[in-house]
């Protein structure tokens, strides 16, 4: 889970201050992926209507530890091709849900290194590695090639801030 990455990378941010050379570091997160499962508090707020063929999937993978849901991922499309306009929405909900959490645990990445001295001498990079599909192209995740798939973030920011905002 994303909350174990930011406090990992934190912890080695302590360390980083104190040696000689910048430190490199590469951050990995499956957020956000299917089974678009993010903490309660997010669910609540973007995905308010459950439809009655993912509830029941939903609910049950809610309750696995978020450690395992990626390989528990497959239950969710056990039924895609029953899916309908209902059953999209309430995903993409569910995955807008998932990009909060992951936006709001990067700005608690952001907040602890700059509060280490640490974000204005360093180089971010911020790459989403695709975007997935909801039935706008009858299908499901992300094994095609439209721009649901290929429009992904690219977020660079300079030592300090250099060029922010620049296009």
């Amino acid at each position: 889970p994303i909350e174990q990455t930011v406090d990992q990378t934190l912890r080695f941010a302590d360390h980083a201050q104190n040696l000689s050379a910048p430190p490199f570091l590469f951050i990995h997160t499956y957020e956000v992926h299917a089974p678009y499962l993010p903490p309660a508090p997010y669910q609540e707020r973007f995905a308010l209507r459950p439809t009655p063929l993912l509830e029941p999937a939903v609910k049950e993978l809610s309750a696995k530890p978020r450690e395992n849901l990626n390989l528990a991922a497959l239950d969710l499309w056990e039924h895609k091709e029953s899916f309908g306009p209902d059953d999209a929405r309430y995903l993409s909900d569910l995955y807008d849900a998932g990009i909060a959490h992951t936006d709001s645990e990067l700005g608690r990445l952001l907040k602890g290194l700059r509060e280490r001295g640490l974000l204005d001498r360093s180089i971010l990079v911020i790459l989403s590695d695709h975007g997935e599909e909801f039935g706008e192209h009858g299908d499901f995740e992300h094994d095609q090639l439209y721009s649901e798939h290929l429009h992904v973030p690219l977020i660079l920011r300079l030592p300090g801030g250099v060029l922010g905002g620049s296009r």
